[in-house]
């Protein structure tokens, strides 16, 4: 059985270059550290490849808890605080109910 990615534009890029390490044995670490090619008007000089890479480092390592998209609504009722970095644009897309933005 295969895996699947789903994403807006060009998710089928970032599919490739996952695909291209499995099938070269490649590791989360050199996902990590793959060198992909950017530009400054457009991304920043770490893929989202790599970003996924690192986050997924970071809980192997133990370093961060993860916590599941079907635990929000208890940690909503218990009154957990929930910080969201997004922009203004993204936040404005959609929000947990009762969330307020902070400047």
């Amino acid at each position: 059985m295969g895996h699947k990615l789903i994403g807006k534009g060009i998710a089928y890029k970032r599919i490739v270059v996952i695909a291209t390490l499995i099938t070269m044995n490649g590791t989360i670490e050199d996902l990590k550290k793959l060198e992909l090619s950017y530009s400054p008007m457009f991304s920043t000089a770490k893929d989202v490849v790599n970003l996924a890479a690192l986050v997924a480092t970071n809980l192997m390592a133990g370093r961060f808890k993860q916590v599941r998209v079907s635990d929000v609504r208890d940690l909503v009722e218990e009154e957990a605080y929930i910080v969201d970095v997004r922009e203004v644009n993204e936040f404005a897309q959609g929000a947990l109910k009762g969330q307020s933005i902070f400047h």
